[in-house]
């Protein structure tokens, strides 16, 4: 446990490299078919992928989705696991350029959270999906996943997450040249962030003025 304890306090500090070698060390003292084992692999996979070492997240996850597939009775806590597996999966083949695939993982992941009720996860994923379908020009559905995002971290008070939706939400409608619209969620983005994060607040306001340039609005671009 103590081991575990300090791969994540290294993983929350960012020091990806030094938590990785606590999870390798903590993977050789485990049984390579059981749960922990499994779990064990999302968290180095996780440190891989942030290192953008992303053939190797990839297999990390591939292999934990093996063992936790071979796994005789399937706890809440597996399927659960299952669903982290895939997601991250597909956060890492997304990067890697592989939408198809990815598409695929995601839409797993998000069936087992449904299952699951965790509403925090449900967001995440819907919100991955909807940026892939942003990224692939596919505006209609990518409006209904964010939306769909932005009211989950509505409802469950995480207003920081909220804001990055939206901002999100905002780039597809200036791409789409539903300009109004997107000074709007622009702005709510802005006006969230200003209490949560005044880089991120920043970042939108630049967002937000060079909107209002291509709309004519230069005193409001300022």
């Amino acid at each position: 446990m103590a081991q575990i304890y300090q791969g994540e306090q290294f993983y929350e500090n960012g020091d990806y490299k030094e938590a990785q070698i606590i999870f390798d060390k903590i993977l050789i003292q485990l049984d390579n078919k059981s749960d922990k084992y499994c779990f064990t692999l999302t968290k180095l996979g996780r440190c891989l992928y942030r290192q953008n070492k992303l053939e190797e997240a990839q297999l990390c996850y591939q292999q934990g989705l093996k063992i936790a597939a071979k796994q005789l009775n399937k706890s809440q806590l597996i399927e659960r696991q299952i669903g982290l597996l895939h997601t991250d999966l597909a956060d890492t083949l997304v990067v890697m350029g592989d939408y198809n695939e990815a598409r695929k993982s995601y839409k797993i992941g998000l069936q087992i959270t449904e299952q699951q009720k965790d509403p925090r996860q449900l967001a995440i994923i819907k919100g991955q999906i909807g940026i892939l379908d942003l990224i692939q020009k596919d505006l209609e559905p990518a409006e209904k996943y964010l939306l769909e995002t932005i009211s989950i971290f509505h409802q469950i008070n995480e207003p920081k997450h909220e804001a990055i939706y939206l901002n999100e939400l905002a780039f597809l409608y200036k791409d789409n040249l539903e300009l109004d619209k997107a000074e709007e969620n622009y702005r709510k983005a802005v006006k969230i962030q200003e209490q949560q994060d005044l880089v991120e607040s920043a970042r939108i306001y630049n967002n937000l003025g060079n909107l209002n340039c291509s709309m004519g609005k230069h005193n409001e671009a300022e």
